[in-house]
């Protein structure tokens, strides 16, 4: 043994690599230990020290590879040892380094078998250098190298037959030294790989002295098998070996790992993009068995509704249990959730017991239990790729069970989407029924009205209205979206059957759905005309007001299980709505007085031309009248300050003229009036719209029937804030003036009275004339005394009778 501690040089950019490097063989060799990581550093090492005995270099360095510093050393005469480093697999790096003049070359080293790999490697060479520098004992030291080397070592001639072989033979082959001494060295390779063998031996004899050749090949052993090995073999036919030397090494176990990567990553690839479908198959069994490199794999399916373990699948041959359950061994591995190792069937997985002598048991998640088996013993290794096997199912199903949340979500908001559009077009519905139904004089109308706005909907297909008979049946008014032979069904079927849906509906005052028309017995007689016409489910509205029934409703859908419960109480209040238009009909009929309600609404900001005058001259105003007609509105406004009021009106070009027709009160003529507009929409009688320093009032009444929301919402286009700040019911007495008005008068009747008499026409003497109102209502002075004659004697024969009149 030497006397004193050989130098070693480290060079490594890697820090890490580097540190493990020097740390091992500080702690566990003899050598004492200098690192570098650059090239320029190991110039400045070699400057500072001859004392260097060899050195171990990564293949990559900054900015260079080993090949360059191979070459640097060469030039500045360096003839002992160098040891690269080369990436792992990477046979190529290899090659090319010991073709740079490298020593020899070994895997960067991980772990510390790799690390005292390294130093046995550096220790040989370091031998063998001082052997070569010393002749006398050169063999000498040759046999104990080889001898200390766990790799085989051994000497070739050029028919590729064994001329030595190191006793590592019997560990790395499995046979004694003479088993194969003077054989072919190809004789036991594996057929598929020989080929390729003998052409790197060929390449190998053809090359120059020192050339290396490296390959990997599978060789069989002496109990038989074929494992993998990776021979590099060098030229060395020239030096006193004269032959060539091959180091041989076993990499069953790195090829192995490899491959169970490779599995492993497939089979987690596969799983993505089938999007995590559970549960697994004999597929799946397979890779998990060659994942962990055992014989044998099962997956137990966990069912929440019977509580037990279900077999799905498996790679035995014999039959498996179907179930396992809390009586079973493997139960407690699935419910503690923990991966576990058994050695022996008889230490817990003695429901599979075979061949096999030890298995793997691993949880994944809730949902199932995996087994892998096999006939030897598992390495941590295998455990190890079977956790991550199993982290990956977890984390497919997880995804699968996210996805399929994920569906759930979207459908169910595609389904409230889908509702809120059909209560945005029933809302809709509404309220262009109740706009129709102040324009309707009869039942009839009122029919044709409600049924095109139904039909008009996306998920209506057909809409019919029917009022009852004195026979217990149904007289339809009018149908929308149909024909008349379905229809002619429909009132059959109300007539002989009790349980049809608009019989049901008009006897209990209540709608009927039916979600689907393919499954409900009571539409069987109509079942297949409507499943024809493209109907899949209907909804029958009774049309009621104060407990009268005054007709029905029916409305046919394009799809099953369309509405739900809000969509019904929608529908219920258009059939209140038609029912109170109905019974309004009917009292006008007999003279019975309507019920109105009048509502005040504030109006914030308000964009109208009376606001915008009150702002502009200063004042507050009171529109106390309005006559609507065709392209114009006169507008009776009683300002605070008429003379400012009436300048700044004067220099708008949205008013046409501006007349005092007294002295409080002027009328104005404009373009639009929207509050009037908006409000005439709904039929409603206008009272009074009062103008303040802060917001708008506007008064009117309406029919009670109708839902002010809509008018509110209308009235939002105009105004930041709209605010229903009263509503008062009230009885509107078929007596009173503006009724009697409304009912015995024309429109243009109406605006030549109201427009007469707001400007003192019936005043003595008169504030204004005939010709001055003509022009004003944009007619001829004729056409307005003719208008007002008979204006003036049907409210006469109205009033004197009580009775509105049209004769």
């Amino acid at each position: 043994m030497r006397d004193y501690q050989q130098v070693v040089l480290v060079v490594a950019e890697d820090e890490a690599l580097r540190s493990r490097c020097v740390e091992y063989l500080s702690d566990a060799t003899q050598f004492s230990v200098v690192a570098a990581a650059t090239a320029d550093e190991v110039d400045e090492v070699l400057d500072a020290s001859a004392e260097v005995a060899c050195i171990a270099c990564d293949f990559h360095l900054p900015g260079e590879t080993a090949l360059d510093l191979l070459d640097s050393l060469h030039e500045r005469g360096w003839n002992r040892p160098v040891v690269v480093l080369t990436p792992p697999d990477d046979t190529a790096a290899a090659s090319e380094a010991l073709e740079a003049g490298a020593d020899d070359f070994i895997e960067r080293p991980t772990t510390e078998t790799d690390c005292r790999f390294l130093a046995n490697r550096m220790e040989n060479l370091l031998e063998h250098d001082a052997a070569e520098s010393e002749l006398a004992r050169e063999e000498d030291r040759f046999q104990t190298l080889i001898e200390a080397s766990t790799d085989l070592v051994a000497v070739l001639d050029e028919e590729g037959r064994y001329q030595y072989l190191s006793p590592a033979v019997e560990h790395v082959f499995g046979y004694s030294v003479d088993d194969l001494l003077g054989e072919d060295g190809f004789s036991r390779v594996h057929p598929d790989d020989r080929e390729e063998l003998v052409a790197v031996f060929q390449e190998l004899i053809t090359s120059d002295d020192d050339a290396v050749q490296s390959v990997e090949y599978r060789y069989r052993t002496g109990d038989g098998d074929y494992r993998w090995y990776e021979s590099t073999g060098r030229n060395r036919r020239q030096s006193a070996i004269g032959g060539y030397v091959v180091n041989t090494r076993d990499i069953t176990e790195r090829k192995q790992r490899i491959d169970s990567l490779r599995t492993l990553n497939e089979t987690l690839h596969d799983m993505i993009r089938d999007g995590g479908a559970s549960p697994l198959d004999d597929d799946d069994a397979t890779r998990a068995a060659e994942i962990t490199g055992g014989t044998n794999a099962a997956y137990y399916e966990w069912r929440t509704d019977d509580g037990v373990l279900e077999h799905e699948c498996d790679t035995w041959s014999a039959a498996l249990p179907e179930t396992l359950d809390e009586a079973s061994t493997l139960w407690e591995t699935f419910v503690a959730g923990e991966a576990d190792r058994v050695e022996s069937a008889d230490d817990g997985a003695d429901e599979l017991a075979g061949d096999e002598d030890a298995y793997l048991l691993f949880p994944i998640d809730r949902e199932g239990l995996l087994v892998c088996a096999t006939t030897g013993t598992f390495s941590e290794f295998a455990f190890s790729l079977g956790q991550m096997l199993a982290a990956g199912y977890e984390a497919v199903f997880e995804r699968g069970r996210f996805e399929d949340a994920l569906r759930e979500r979207e459908a169910e908001l595609r389904e409230a989407n889908d509702e809120l559009a059909r209560l945005n077009q029933l809302n809709d519905v509404i309220r262009n029924v109740d706009k129709a139904l102040v324009r309707s004089t009869d039942e009839q109308a009122i029919a044709q009205a409600v049924c095109a706005e139904l039909t008009a909907a996306s998920f209506v297909g057909h809409a019919w209205f029917g009022v009852p008979t004195g026979d217990g049946g149904v007289e339809v008014l009018d149908y929308d979206g149909g024909d008349s032979e379905f229809v002619s069904r429909v009132t059959e079927l109300v007539t002989s059957a009790d349980d049809a849906p608009a019989a049901v509906a008009m006897r209990t005052q209540e709608p009927v759905v039916v979600s689907s028309i393919l499954d409900e017995s009571s539409c069987s007689e109509i079942r297949q005309s409507a499943l024809r016409r493209g109907y899949r489910g209907l909804v029958s509205i009774p049309v009621t007001h104060r407990n009268t029934v005054y007709g029905v409703l029916e409305v046919y859908l394009t799809g099953p299980d369309i509405v739900n419960e809000t969509s019904v109480e929608v529908l219920s209040e258009l059939g209140d709505t038609i029912g109170y238009a109905s019974s309004a009909i009917e009292r006008r009929r007999g003279g019975v007085g309507l019920e109105v309600v009048e509502v005040a609404i504030e109006l914030d900001d308000v964009e109208d031309v009376v606001t915008s005058l009150a702002v502009a001259s200063d004042c507050s105003a009171v529109v106390t009248d309005l006559v609507g007609q065709a392209d114009r509105w006169l507008v009776y406004v009683e300002p605070s300050d008429p003379e400012a009021f009436a300048a700044v009106a004067n220099e708008r070009l949205s008013v046409t003229n501006v007349e005092r027709v007294d002295d409080d009160e002027l009328e104005l003529t404009v373009d639009q009036f929207q509050p009037g507009e908006i409000l005439s929409e709904y039929a409603g009688t206008f009272v009074r719209y009062e103008v303040g320093p802060e917001y708008a009032t506007l008064t009117a009444q309406l029919p009670a029937q109708f839902d002010i929301r809509s008018l509110v919402e209308d009235l939002q286009s105009l105004s930041s804030r709209v605010q229903l700040v009263r509503k008062e019911h009230v009885t509107d007495d078929p007596e009173n003036g503006m009724r009697l008005l409304s009912a015995s008068l024309t429109d243009r009747q109406t605006e030549v009275l109201k427009v007469a008499f707001n400007r003192g026409y019936f005043n003595w003497p008169r504030d204004s004339t005939g010709e001055e109102i003509a022009a004003a209502l944009g007619i001829s002075p004729p056409t307005f005394h003719q208008h007002l004659r008979k204006a003036l004697l049907r409210l006469l024969r109205s009033c004197l009778s009580g009775k509105p009149t049209d004769s």
